[in-house]
């Protein structure tokens, strides 16, 4: 994804999001940020906010270069009014760290696909 240089070190800085398959999500204390099958989910005040991680390329390809996370997150919910409208809600730093999380586990899971992709290549 195309971002901020000056953003680049909060997002690689945060911790790893986890990861779970949908049906084992777990029951107990959620972590703040965690991705369910192909949907983000943070914990807020709000409740839980999803975020789809999967996109149209045309939002990729129209998407503005070094846009700080919250300005890509923003420009990606393009269509989902009401994850944007329990966005618009919260406290600006909440949002920020919302979207620097988003980031970090949508580039983790394409780093896991290419990985992925490498391997069965290598192997044919």
């Amino acid at each position: 994804m195309p971002i901020a240089p000056d953003q680049e070190d909060a997002i690689d800085s945060t911790p790893p999001v986890p990861t779970f398959e949908p049906d084992k999500a777990p029951e107990f204390e959620k972590p703040p940020y965690m991705v369910v099958g192909s949907t983000f989910i943070a914990q807020s005040e709000q409740g839980d906010i999803r975020i789809p991680m999967a996109f149209k390329t045309k939002l990729f390809r129209l998407m503005p270069d070094n846009l700080e996370p919250i300005g890509m997150l923003f420009h990606l919910l393009e269509g989902e009014q009401k994850t944007r409208d329990q966005l618009d809600e919260l406290e600006f730093e909440e949002s920020r760290e919302i979207a620097r999380n988003f980031i970090k586990a949508y580039n983790e899971r394409q780093q896991v696909r290419r990985l992925g992709e490498s391997g069965r290549s290598s192997s044919s």
